[in-house]
């Protein structure tokens, strides 16, 4: 199954650098997030073990979401080996399994 964790600025890089990553910018008052949230538990035991899936509150990590240029949560951010190949709002459990599993 895969991993699920919380996202820092300290740790972003190091984290996204390798294997497939995806990345959920989210806030605590956004019940499309905590909605989308409960999609990605549900998604994460058909996902690889070694995807890994990181959470940024954006309440507590602003600096992350300007970063990326995140204006809108949920949005959803796939990294592979370091390269964001994709991003998106919501999406289906079985369009975050595809994500992962590529």
């Amino acid at each position: 199954m895969a991993v699920m964790r919380e996202l820092t600025e300290k740790n972003f890089d190091d984290v996204v650098a390798t294997g497939t990553v995806l990345v959920d910018f989210w806030a605590p008052w956004c019940s499309y997030c905590r909605v989308l949230g409960n999609v990605i538990e549900q998604a994460l035991p058909s996902a690889p073990e070694s995807a890994v899936v990181l959470k940024v509150n954006i309440d507590d990590h602003p600096e992350l979401a300007a970063r990326f240029n995140v204006t809108t949560i949920p949005t959803l951010v796939l990294y592979k080996d370091g390269k964001n190949l994709a991003s998106c709002g919501m999406v289906s459990k079985a369009k975050i399994i595809e994500m992962l599993c590529s």
